[in-house]
C-alpha cells in the first residue's frame, strides 16, 4: 500500500516577514529595492512574486544596504514589476514525519521520525511525497525546515493525519472534481480537507440517533453524499452564499440527510441490505470537535 502526503506550501506558521518591491527589476537581478528590510538580515530565505504562482522564485538574502535595498546570492531567473510580493520563510523545505498507529489516536511527538525531505516548489500550492510503504497503519505530521540554520517549525503546528485517507468517506480529489476543481491548481488541499471534515462531521451528527457512525465500511449512497456536501461547501468558500451551484449542492445533500434522517431514504450495504441502525461510537476521534451540525450555514 502507500499513502500520498501533502503539505501546503506557504502556511502562516512558516512565513516570517512581508514587504513588496518599490521598482520593478529585471532577469538576472541580483539587488532589489523593498518598502522595508526589517525582519531580514544576511541568509534569510525570500520569496520574489506572488506565492504559488508562476514565475514566483527563491532567493537567498547575501546582504541589506540603505533599508531598502535587499542583495541576493544569486541572480533572480524573471523579471519582476513594481509591488510584487517579497516574502520571508523560516524553510524552503518540508519535513515530512511518521509515526506508527499504535491505539488509534494521535501518537506522542517523540514517536514521529522524519520520513522524507522535499523542496517547496515556489509556484505550487502544495507540496507532495509518497510514501510506498505507508498506510493506515501510520500517521503523519509536517515541519518546515531550514538546511542552513537547522530552525524549524513546531511539530505540534501540523495536524496529524492518518495514512490512506482512514476514516474519512471519500477522497480529497472526489470532492475537487464534484466541484469543478480539478484543473485549479492553486487550490490548496487542506481546504478541501477542511470542507469534508465537516461535511463528515453534519452527516455524523444528523444521522448518528438513526444508524451506527462513523459507517464502517462506508456504503456507497454515504460517499456520495459526502462528496456533494463537501463539494458545495467549497464552492460556497470560493464563490459566496450567491453561488447557485453550491447552493443546490447543498440543498441536495441536505434534502438526502434529512430524508435518511427520517427514515424516508434507507441505506444500504455493498449487498443491497438495509443497514440497520444504533448510535454515535465514536467521530470523528475523541479528540476531535463535532463543528459542524445540521441547519448550520456556511
Amino acid at each position: 500500500m502507500s499513502t500520498t502526503l501533502q503539505a501546503d506550501s506557504f502556511s502562516r506558521n512558516n512565513i516570517r516577514e512581508r514587504t513588496s518591491l518599490v521598482e520593478g527589476v529585471p532577469e538576472g537581478a541580483t539587488a532589489i529595492k523593498v518598502a522595508s528590510t526589517q525582519g531580514y538580515e544576511a541568509g534569510s530565505i525570500i520569496y520574489v512574486g506572488e506565492l504559488a504562482r508562476e514565475q514566483c522564485e527563491k532567493a537567498v538574502v547575501e546582504s541589506l544596504t540603505d533599508g531598502m535595498t535587499v542583495s541576493v546570492v544569486s541572480p533572480l531567473k524573471y523579471p519582476h514589476a513594481a509591488f510584487a510580493d517579497v516574502t520571508g520563510v523560516l524553510g524552503d523545505l518540508v519535513h515530512f514525519y511518521r509515526a506508527a498507529n499504535v491505539d488509534g489516536k494521535v501518537p506522542a511527538d517523540d514517536q514521529f521520525t522524519v520520513l522524507a525531505t522535499r523542496d517547496i516548489d515556489p509556484d505550487q500550492p502544495s507540496t507532495y511525497m509518497t510514501d510506498t510503504s505507508g498506510g493506515s497503519e501510520f500517521w503523519y505530521r509536517s515541519t518546515y525546515f531550514n538546511a542552513s540554520t537547522n530552525e524549524e517549525t513546531a511539530l505540534t503546528d501540523s495536524e496529524a493525519r492518518r495514512g490512506q485517507d482512514w476514516g474519512n468517506y471519500c477522497s480529497l480529489n472526489e470532492i475537487r472534481a464534484e466541484a469543478g476543481f480539478t484543473s485549479a491548481f492553486n487550490l490548496n488541499d487542506s481546504l478541501i480537507f477542511q470542507h469534508r471534515r465537516s461535511a463528515q462531521s453534519e452527516i455524523n451528527t444528523a444521522l448518528g440517533s438513526v444508524y451506527t457512525v462513523p459507517f464502517t465500511p462506508v456504503p456507497e449512497i454515504i460517499r456520495t453524499l459526502t462528496i456533494k456536501l463537501a463539494a458545495g461547501m467549497l464552492l460556497q468558500s470560493a464563490y459566496g452564499e450567491r453561488s447557485s451551484q453550491a447552493s443546490l449542492k447543498l440543498k441536495e445533500a441536505r434534502d438526502q440527510i434529512k430524508a435518511m434522517q427520517d427514515r424516508d431514504q434507507t441505506i444500504s450495504d455493498e449487498d443491497g441490505h438495509s443497514i440497520a441502525g444504533g448510535g454515535i461510537t465514536s467521530w470523528p476521534g475523541e479528540d476531535q470537535p463535532r463543528a459542524f451540525h445540521m441547519g448550520d450555514r456556511f
